[in-house]
């Protein structure tokens, strides 16, 4: 068994797991050397249908369950919310959600497929000072709660285009200080649907907190949680699939 983790949290991981890998600089800045000796390493040979990740759930309902993702899942995921959460090659997104939680995978990975680049920030700034870093790493795209994001302003990181508001319910007064700075997008999503599976668009002008959106690649419905054949009615209570 292998553990990546960080500097910070390393005593927490050794004794536990039998080998332990601290990714810092000295690391990156050696594995550069490596792969610049043998640029064409053999890869493994992976299908859609093996298992790709396996996420646990945050427990809110009782205990966590983990929840394995299948490649094809990942990637058709990935594929479909690049355009939808607006990453493209020219995005530089932070990454600051945890890696207990699927979003920090749509943070890296879909923005590597999509030929962004991924921004990671210092321990020292995730906690204390990431507006700072965002300006210093020039981040135009982020992800985070809107309690989070209630915490500073859009002049803190005038350079930031697009905001994806995830994990909470929308709050009104916060879409109304970020809605007219920068493009503001709502996530909603479940660990078993790999991370995100609705966005909608919020503007200026305001949104229902509790509108989540639109489905994105794919088709969803308000069935009878009884009966998954039969569809409620608009307005009545239902399980979304």
């Amino acid at each position: 068994t292998v553990a990546l983790t960080s500097k910070l949290y390393r005593s927490k991981v050794q004794g536990i797991i039998e080998r332990c890998i601290i990714v810092d600089d000295d690391l990156v800045q050696s594995l550069i050397c490596t792969c610049a000796l043998k640029p064409d390493p053999t890869l493994a040979k992976v299908t859609p249908e093996d298992l790709a990740y396996v996420i646990f759930t945050s427990g809110s309902t009782g205990d966590p369950k983990g929840i394995m993702i299948e490649h094809r899942a990942f990637s058709s995921c990935a594929l479909q919310f690049g355009s939808a959460l607006g990453i493209n090659s020219d995005t530089r997104a932070l990454q600051f959600g945890s890696h207990a939680f699927g979003a920090c995978l749509l943070e890296i990975m879909t923005t590597l497929i999509h030929g962004g680049c991924v921004c990671i920030p210092s321990d020292d700034d995730r906690m204390n000072n990431v507006p700072a870093f965002v300006n210093r790493a020039n981040v135009n795209w982020m992800m985070a709660t809107p309690s989070y994001m209630g915490t500073f302003q859009p002049d803190d990181v005038p350079g930031l285009k697009t905001l994806v508001l995830v994990g909470e319910q929308m709050s009104p007064s916060v879409n109304a200080i970020w809605a007219p700075r920068v493009q503001v997008l709502d996530g909603y999503g479940q660990s078993e649907s790999s991370s995100i599976c609705f966005v909608g668009k919020i503007s200026s002008s305001g949104a229902d907190p509790n509108n989540i959106g639109h489905s994105v690649g794919a088709h969803s419905w308000i069935i009878d949680p009884s009966d998954p054949n039969r569809l409620v009615p608009i307005g009545a209570i239902g399980e979304l699939v």
